[in-house]
């Protein structure tokens, strides 16, 4: 992917605004950033939350979108972006935090457990 990414003057996730994705991002976003590359898409509200920069456009209809996608065209991407990107969002870096929230959920009885015990005594 990043070898076709970086013949590529702009990344577009042409995804129409949903409750679903709004709570995600997608692999394509983050395999744009770590390409180098300005990136538009319609609402993306978890995206938005993580990613700030001029080389990040959101669209809210497709006028919007094309809009973006001319804005960004003229523009490099954010080399923030994607040091952030291969950074905090390689495989080991997401094992590492799944691992220790795990670990966290691990570390507690579930609820109720006690209460169960209470009543087998």
């Amino acid at each position: 992917v990043g070898r076709w990414a970086a013949c590529a003057d702009v990344g577009f996730v042409p995804y129409p605004p949903s409750r679903g994705l709004d709570l995600v991002f997608t692999l394509k976003l983050l395999e744009y950033f770590a390409a180098g590359l300005p990136v538009v898409s319609y609402r993306l509200a978890a995206a938005q939350a993580e990613f700030k920069s001029p080389a990040y456009r959101v669209a809210d209809d497709e006028a919007g979108f094309i809009t973006g996608l001319d804005a960004l065209s003229r523009r490099r991407g954010d080399p923030r972006l994607r040091a952030k990107v291969l950074k905090d969002f390689t495989w080991d870096a997401v094992g590492r935090r799944l691992e220790k929230q795990l670990r966290a959920v691990a570390s507690h009885p579930p609820r109720g457990a006690s209460l169960e015990r209470e009543r087998t005594r």
